[in-house]
C-alpha cells in the first residue's frame, strides 16, 4: 500500500505545484485597470444615492398620506385600534418615560432602568428598539431632540448630585453637568425644551432650597435662576410635584408646577424682563403632575391632577381668563398626566388611572371629552408621555409595573410597532 500512497501524493503535487491554472481552452484572465474599477464603484455608488432618494420620497409620500388619512380619521371621530409592545424588559426599566419623535418619525424614549437607576434611551430602528445605556448613574430623565435632530437628555446625575445633560452627536453619548443641586437631588422631573434660538432650557424643582428654577444654554454656559419659593412639601409627602417647560409662541419660557406648600396649580411665565406668576387653581390640592403645553391660537394649556376629589382637570386660557374643567372623574385617576394637541388642533391626555391600574387617554372632540382605556393587564400606566407619530396617530410610552418593564402604544395601523 506504500507505494500507492507515494504514487498519489506525488500526482497530487505535481497537480498542485505545476501547470496553468487555467483549463484548457478556457478564457484568459482579464486584469481590470484601475479607472475601470473606479468607473465601476462611482457608477454603483450613483445608483445607491438614487435608491436612497426614491425610498426618502417614497418614505416622504408615506408619511405624507398616513398624515392625512390620519386627520381624516380623527375629524370624523373614528379610532383605531392599539397596539402594544414591550421596548425594554430589563426589570425595572420604565421609569420617568419621556417620548419624542425623531426628525424621521420614529418613536425614542428616555427612561431609568430602576433596578440601579440609570439612564437608557431607545429608538426604534427598521422595526426593532435599540436599547443604549447614557448614564449609569441617574434619575428623572427628559428627552427632547437638537435643530441637528441628534436627541439630547437632562436629568438628575445622582453620582455628581447636579443636572446631568447628555447629547448624542451621531457617534456617542457626550455626557455634561448643568447646575448644583445644593447637595441634593432635583425634586420631580426636571422638563428640556428647546428655545426658538436653537439652545436648550429647562425648569425643575429643587428639594434642597424649595424653589423652582429655570436654566438657558447661550452656547457657551447655563445661566440658572429661581423663579418661585415653592416650599418643601410640607403635607405633600405623596404628591410628586413635577414642573413642566414649555415656549410661548413668541418664544418666551413658561413652567406650570406645583406649588408643594400651598397645594395649588401655578403657571410662571417670562415676560421679557421678569418673571409673572399666576394661580391657575386653588380649589384644595390640585396641580400634581401638571403637564403644559400651548394650543393652535398660542394660548397656554395644562392638564393636571386634583388631589383631593382624584379627578383629570384640564386648564386652558382663553384671553381673559382661564377656564378649567374636569376631564375624567371616574375614580382615582389624572396621575401622571401628560398633555399633548391633535393635528386637528384639539387637547389630548394620557394619564394613569389608580383605581383600576390602567393607562388611559382622552381626547377632546370639540364639544366633550372621550375617554379610552388604552392597557388595563396588570398595573400598567405610571410614568406616561404622549407623542404623535407622522401618521397623526396618538402613540404612549409607560411603565408596566407588574412586570417592571417599558412599554408602547400606539394607535394606528400605519407605523411599527
Amino acid at each position: 500500500m506504500k507505494p500507492i500512497l507515494f504514487f498519489l501524493a506525488a500526482s497530487c503535487g505535481s497537480a498542485l505545484g505545476q501547470g496553468s491554472l487555467t483549463p484548457p481552452g478556457g478564457p484568459a484572465p482579464v486584469m481590470k485597470s484601475l479607472q475601470e474599477i473606479w468607473d465601476k464603484a462611482s457608477l454603483l455608488e450613483s445608483q445607491n444615492n438614487n435608491q436612497q432618494q426614491q425610498i426618502g420620497t417614497l418614505r416622504q409620500t408615506n408619511a405624507e398620506q398616513s398624515s392625512i388619512i390620519g386627520i381624516l380619521l380623527d375629524k370624523a371621530g373614528i379610532s383605531l385600534p392599539w397596539k402594544l409592545s414591550t421596548v425594554d424588559s430589563l426589570n425595572g426599566a420604565g421609569g420617568y418615560s419621556s417620548l419624542a419623535m425623531t426628525p424621521g418619525g420614529a418613536p425614542a424614549i428616555s427612561y431609568v432602568n430602576g433596578v440601579w437607576p440609570s439612564i437608557r434611551y431607545a429608538e426604534l430602528v427598521d422595526g426593532a428598539w435599540q436599547v443604549t445605556t447614557v448614564d449609569p448613574s441617574g434619575m428623572s430623565p427628559s428627552l427632547a431632540f437638537n435643530p441637528e435632530g441628534h436627541p439630547t437628555i437632562i436629568y438628575d446625575a445622582i453620582s455628581t448630585r447636579r443636572l446631568g445633560y447628555a447629547v448624542f452627536d451621531g457617534a456617542m453619548w457626550r455626557n455634561s453637568q448643568v447646575d448644583d443641586l445644593e447637595a441634593d437631588l432635583g425634586l420631580g422631573s426636571p422638563s428640556l425644551a428647546y428655545s426658538p434660538t436653537g439652545f436648550p432650557s429647562a425648569g425643575f424643582l429643587e428639594r434642597a432650597t424649595g424653589w423652582l428654577k429655570y436654566t438657558r444654554y447661550d452656547g457657551t454656559a447655563w445661566h440658572p435662576e429661581s423663579i418661585d419659593f415653592i416650599g418643601l412639601g410640607s403635607g405633600a409627602s405623596a404628591t410628586e410635584p413635577t414642573c413642566s417647560l414649555a415656549f410661548t409662541p413668541d418664544g418666551q419660557p413658561a413652567i406650570s408646577y406645583l406649588h408643594s406648600d400651598n397645594q395649588d396649580l401655578k403657571f410662571a411665565v417670562f415676560n421679557g424682563a421678569a418673571w409673572q406668576i399666576s394661580t391657575i387653581d386653588s380649589t384644595g390640592s390640585v396641580g400634581g403632575f401638571s403637564s403644559l403645553a400651548f394650543t393652535p391660537s398660542g394660548y397656554p394649556a395644562i392638564a393636571y391632577h386634583d388631589m383631593n376629589n382624584t379627578n383629570l382637570k384640564y386648564a386652558v386660557f382663553n384671553g381673559p381668563t382661564w377656564v378649567i374643567s374636569i376631564v375624567d372623574g371616574a375614580g382615582d385617576v389624572g396621575s401622571h398626566s401628560s398633555l399633548t394637541f391633535t393635528p386637528g388642533g384639539q387637547p389630548a391626555i394620557s394619564y394613569y388611572d389608580a383605581t383600576n391600574s390602567d393607562l388611559k387617554y382622552a381626547v377632546f372632540n370639540g364639544s366633550n371629552w372621550t375617554v379610552q382605556t388604552v392597557d388595563h393587564a396588570g398595573n400598567v400606566g405610571t410614568h406616561n408621555s404622549l407623542a404623535f407619530t407622522p401618521g397623526c396617530q396618538p402613540a404612549i410610552s409607560y411603565i408596566d409595573s407588574t412586570n417592571g418593564t417599558l412599554k408602547f402604544a400606539v394607535r394606528a395601523p400605519f407605523t411599527n410597532p
